[in-house]
């Protein structure tokens, strides 16, 4: 029985079933150097947000693929999973989906800002922040 660390082996793009069905090109992407100003541009639109430490395992994904390379240098490390990832206040990640994985993959904590919306309106407010970015899912 093929295990999904041994899947990781051999796989290029990790398929996420469970997810909003989401492609990675269609997903805003806040750069970790723009967070603090994107939490900055919510608060003033009234929207609220708290940095809260989740289980990794409990959360969802809105993308519905990852790149497992990415993954596989991800829980190669032994940290503490990086800066905080964006999450909604139905528990999908928004942004940071490899390092969730990689925390979930290790049934890890992780540091999120969940931002009190539901995922598919976050990721369309998302997309109106002046500094976000879309990237396929193999960058060249």
């Amino acid at each position: 029985m093929l295990t999904f660390a041994n899947f990781l082996l051999y796989e290029e793009i990790i398929p996420m079933h469970a997810s909003l069905g989401l492609s990675r090109d269609e997903m805003p992407q806040v750069l970790t150097a723009d967070v603090k100003d994107f939490i900055g541009w919510l608060k003033k639109k009234n929207i609220s947000v708290e940095r809260v430490v989740k289980n990794a395992k409990d959360l969802s994904p809105s993308q519905h693929q990852l790149d497992a390379d990415k993954v596989r240098n991800m829980v190669n490390k032994d940290d503490d999973g990086g800066p905080p990832i964006l999450t909604s206040s139905d528990d999908y990640v928004v942004d940071g989906h490899h390092r969730y994985m990689s925390r979930a993959l290790g049934d890890k904590t992780i540091e999120c800002y969940r931002i009190n919306m539901p995922a598919r309106e976050l990721i369309k407010m998302m997309g109106e922040y002046p500094r976000v970015k879309y990237r396929p899912i193999h960058r060249e």
